[in-house]
C-alpha cells in the first residue's frame, strides 16, 4: 500500500503538470468590450473652446523593465498618441480647434498632457492632466487598456487601443458640459488676456489675478475697441496659423509612421504573448521535473527492487521536464531579443526629419518645440513693429 502511495503521487504530478501546460496563457484570445465614442448634438461659440493635445511624454525614465519599446519608439509614439487623441477628440464634434502642440506653453482654453506609463503592444497605460486656462484641473487619471490579437488580425484599420482615446475624449466632453452657464466664455477670455500679458504686460496685467496655486480669475474686462488689445488679437490669429503648421506636421510624420508602426505593435504582441506564455511553460516544467526526479528518488531508496525500472523512468523523465523548461526559457530570451531587433528596425524607419519654416526673411530651425520658442520671438518684434517702438 505504501508503495501503492508513492506511485499514486508520482503520477499524479506528471498529470498536474500536463494540466498546467494546457492551462498556459491565452490572453491573445481574449475579447475587448468596444467603448462608444460620444458625441455632441450641438455645439454653442461659448463652448467651442479650443484645444491643444500636447505631445506626449515618453515615460522613458518610468518604463517598465518588460516594456520593450526602444527609446526612439517611445518618443514617436509620443507624438502620434497625441495626435490620435486630438483626431479621437474631433469626432465628438464637442470642441472647436483641436491641435497638437509642442508643450504646455502654447495658450489655449484646455491644454491636456499624457505621460506613456506602458506600452508593449499587448498593454497600454497612460496618465491625462487637462487644465483649462484659468488653471482648473478637469482631469487627472490613468488610463490602461488590454490588446487581442483580433486588434490586429485580420488587418484592423482601427487602433488596437481606441478604447482610450474614446474613454479620455468621453470624460474630457463631460467636464465640459459640467461647466456653469458663461464659464466657456469668460475661459476664452482668460486665453486671449493670458496672450495678450505676454505682448505687453503693462496694459494687461491688471486684468488678471494669478493665484500661489498658479490658478488665474479674471478681474476686468478690455475697454471695448481696445486698440492694443485688437493688435495683440490679430497676432493671435498669426499666432494660430503656426500653430496650425506644426499640427500639420504632427500629423503628416503620425500618417508616415502609421503602417510601420502597427506591424510593430502587432509583431510585439505576437511576441509578447509567446514570451509570457514559454516563461510560464518554462516555470511549471522546471518545478514538475525536479518534483518528478524527488519522487523517483525517494522510491529507490525505499529498497524496493520490483519499482526501481519505474523510479529509473521517473528520474530520467523528470531530468527531461526539467531540461525542456531550461530550454523554454532559452527560447524565451530569443524572443526577447527579437522585441530588441524589431525595435531598432523600426526606429530607423521613423526618426522625425528637420522642418524649416519661413515667414518672411526669418528661417526656423531645429526642433519644433525650439523652432516654436522662436516664432513666439518673431512674434514679439511684429508686435513691436507694428507699434513703431523699434
Amino acid at each position: 500500500m505504501h508503495y501503492l502511495f508513492q506511485i499514486s503521487c508520482r503520477l499524479s504530478v506528471v498529470a498536474l503538470s500536463l494540466i498546467l501546460v494546457a492551462c498556459a496563457s491565452t490572453s491573445s484570445n481574449r475579447t475587448i468590450t468596444q467603448v462608444p465614442l460620444q458625441t455632441a448634438t450641438a455645439v454653442s461659440a461659448e463652448q467651442a473652446l479650443a484645444v491643444g493635445v500636447v505631445v506626449f511624454d515618453p515615460g522613458l525614465q518610468h518604463a517598465a523593465e518588460e516594456d520593450t519599446s526602444a527609446p526612439a519608439i517611445r518618443k514617436a509614439e509620443s507624438v502620434y498618441m497625441a495626435r490620435h487623441l486630438a483626431r479621437t477628440m474631433e469626432k465628438t464634434g464637442a470642441w472647436g480647434a483641436v491641435r497638437v502642440i509642442p508643450n504646455a506653453e502654447v495658450i489655449v482654453d484646455v491644454v491636456v498632457q499624457g505621460t506613456i506609463v506602458k506600452s508593449d503592444g499587448t498593454e497600454l497605460s497612460v496618465d491625462i492632466v487637462a487644465q483649462d486656462s484659468a488653471g482648473q484641473t478637469w482631469l487627472k487619471k490613468r488610463y490602461s487598456e488590454d490588446s487581442a490579437s483580433s486588434s490586429y488580425y485580420p488587418a484592423n484599420t482601427q487602433d488596437p487601443f481606441q478604447n482610450i482615446y474614446n474613454r479620455i475624449a468621453n470624460d474630457l466632453m463631460k467636464e465640459r458640459n459640467d461647466l456653469a452657464t458663461g464659464r466657456g466664455k469668460e475661459l476664452q477670455l482668460i486665453s486671449d488676456i493670458r496672450f495678450a500679458r505676454e505682448f505687453s504686460p503693462q496694459a494687461f496685467s491688471s486684468h488678471l489675478e494669478e493665484k500661489r496655486n498658479g490658478s488665474y480669475e479674471l478681474t476686468r474686462l478690455p475697454a471695448a475697441n481696445d486698440p492694443i488689445f485688437e493688435r495683440v488679437a490679430r497676432i493671435r490669429e498669426r499666432d494660430y496659423l503656426f500653430i496650425d503648421t506644426l499640427d500639420e506636421y504632427y500629423d503628416s510624420f503620425s500618417r508616415d509612421m502609421g503602417e510601420s508602426y502597427q506591424q510593430y505593435r502587432a509583431q510585439s504582441f505576437e511576441e509578447m504573448m509567446a514570451k509570457r506564455e514559454l516563461e510560464a511553460q518554462a516555470r511549471m516544467r522546471m518545478v514538475v521535473g525536479v518534483a518528478t526526479v524527488l519522487a523517483g528518488v525517494a522510491a529507490a531508496s525505499a529498497g524496493d527492487q520490483s519499482i526501481n525500472a519505474m523510479t529509473g523512468i521517473a528520474i530520467a523523465g523528470g531530468g527531461m521536464i526539467f531540461n525542456d523548461g531550461l530550454n523554454k526559457r532559452r527560447e524565451a530570451s530569443m524572443h526577447a531579443q527579437a522585441l530588441d531587433e524589431l525595435s531598432l528596425s523600426l526606429s530607423e524607419d521613423i526618426q522625425p526629419h528637420v522642418v524649416s519654416l519661413d515667414d518672411r526673411t526669418v528661417t526656423l530651425t531645429g526642433t519644433v518645440e525650439q523652432q516654436y520658442a522662436q516664432w513666439k520671438e518673431l512674434l514679439l518684434r511684429i508686435y513691436e513693429q507694428e507699434r513703431g517702438t523699434i
